[in-house]
């Protein structure tokens, strides 16, 4: 291989690398808009029963029912700023989304209303095809941030009229008002009137609700550990394995004397081969996790920016597996196609932490979990930490070339013979560099276990 084409490559390495920083600095100030408030019925917990997210007086949303006869009087009022939203409630036996009725208020196009639909077990949203089936006295409204729902509920229908059963694909899909059921919230956009993937966690009630009674209820975040595992996991492996592994290989295959060696190999070879098997490992568990909690491929609603995470999600982990393959079969060196598996295997491994980080940025931003607003900050923050580490080992790594190539000058004017300079990288242990990849992994586990503390605490 040439020197101009090692220069090349060396160049072209370290161009690619810092594309990631930059990258991260660009998208650190994505923000996101805060909705109206709903004021809670003083009369909740006495005179009516209610269902709600309230801190004090002040609610996202607030479900109120009371007792008439052979009907239940629901009123749903929830914030949004959206558009055309929605907000639903769902009739649940359990504390998780599936198999539930549900009862979605929405508007579009500046008209509101209110639909009847049920969560098949898939967490599919089927409309009814009686589309109001058991619903009377409806007043819908949508102003000034605050969209309203209220209606009247049949508690029961009779079975044998046949009517129950054309009303959606199954007879079991309407629930019986006389028996105690959790309560689900969610919301976010629709489209045309047909409502699309919620854009937060939905909230789900500390208790059955007893439509007979006037119990005063609050709602909690549906616990999900696999998410959670699966943001956990991501950031190990590309905050600290990845980058890791990535650093070794660029700054130290020179920080160690010849003859040191890890394992019969090279000490900067065992550090990145172990970052990227680790990178492997973590990445495919939890791309597996995500797609067993949400039952496959989801489209998100949103900004492109949001959207973008399934999809760069696939990408990533399509890359983290083509790596190692190219790896195992990579040309022996000193042969011509070993410069050109050198340029593919960066390009890949480069590709693929820029678009995990950008991923990581918009992950936590998702509302899947209502991760707190520090991560984007620490996120932000490793990117620059790992941009002025490089920046300072690059011009380190050339005022070392320099001073070496002054000292070969010297000699060779003073002996007149071309003796080659003693170089400290590759003959002793460059202290500093030791030093620096010693503070460097503290540093990026430290900010790892930071953003994984806030993504494990989050609601």
């Amino acid at each position: 291989m040439s020197t101009i084409m090692i220069r090349k490559y060396l160049v072209f390495q370290n161009e690619m690398s810092y594309v990631i920083s930059l990258t991260c600095i660009l998208i650190v100030g994505i923000t996101l808009s805060e909705a109206a408030t709903v004021q809670k019925d003083s009369e909740c917990g006495k005179t009516v029963g209610c269902f709600h997210d309230c801190s004090g007086v002040t609610c996202s949303f607030l479900l109120t029912w009371i007792e008439k006869g052979s009907d239940i009087e629901l009123t749903l009022t929830c914030a949004r700023s959206e558009t055309d939203p929605y907000c639903a409630i769902g009739l649940s036996d359990d504390t998780e989304m599936g198999d539930d009725s549900v009862f979605e208020c929405l508007s579009t196009s500046g008209t509101s209303n209110i639909y009847v639909s049920h969560n098949s077990d898939d967490k599919n949203n089927i409309r009814l095809d009686q589309n109001q089936y058991g619903l009377s006295a409806i007043n819908t409204s949508y102003s000034n941030g605050q969209l309203k729902c209220s209606f009247l509920r049949r508690k029961t229908f009779n079975t044998v009229t046949g009517r129950k059963k054309r009303a959606a694909p199954s007879a079991s899909n309407f629930f019986d008002m006389d028996t105690d059921w959790y309560l689900l919230y969610a919301h976010g956009p629709n489209v045309g009137g047909a409502i699309r993937y919620h854009t937060s966690p939905p909230l789900v009630s500390t208790a059955k609700a007893d439509f007979q009674s006037t119990v005063d209820i609050s709602a909690t975040a549906i616990k999900r550990p696999l998410v959670k595992a699966h943001g956990i996991l991501m950031v190990f492996a590309w905050t600290l394995f990845s980058t890791l592994g990535v650093f070794a290989a660029r700054f130290y295959k020179t920080a160690w004397p010849e003859h040191v060696e890890w394992f019969g190999v090279k000490p900067w070879f065992t550090i990145h081969r172990t970052c990227m098997v680790c990178v492997l490992v973590l990445t495919l568990i939890s791309f597996i996790m995500i797609f067993v909690d949400v039952g496959g491929y989801v489209t998100i609603v949103g900004t492109t920016f949001k959207k973008s995470h399934p999809v760069l999600g696939i990408i990533v982990m399509a890359l983290v597996i083509l790596n190692p393959v190219m790896a195992f079969f990579r040309p022996k060196p000193g042969t011509t196609k070993r410069f050109i598996f050198r340029v593919a295997h960066t390009f890949v491994g480069v590709a693929g932490q820029i678009m995990a980080v950008i991923n990581m940025f918009s992950g936590v931003i998702l509302n899947t979990l209502e991760i707190s607003s520090a991560a984007v900050i620490l996120l932000g923050v490793f990117c620059g930490w790992t941009f002025v580490v490089e920046i300072g080992l690059l011009l380190y790594d050339w005022y070392l070339s320099q001073k070496s190539k002054r000292t070969h000058e010297f000699e060779l004017q003073n002996s007149g013979n071309a003796v080659p300079g003693k170089d400290a990288k590759t003959s002793d242990y460059n202290m500093l560099k030791m030093a620096m990849l010693g503070f460097h992994i503290v540093a990026l586990t430290a900010f790892s276990a930071t953003v994984s503390a806030l993504i494990g605490s989050a609601e």
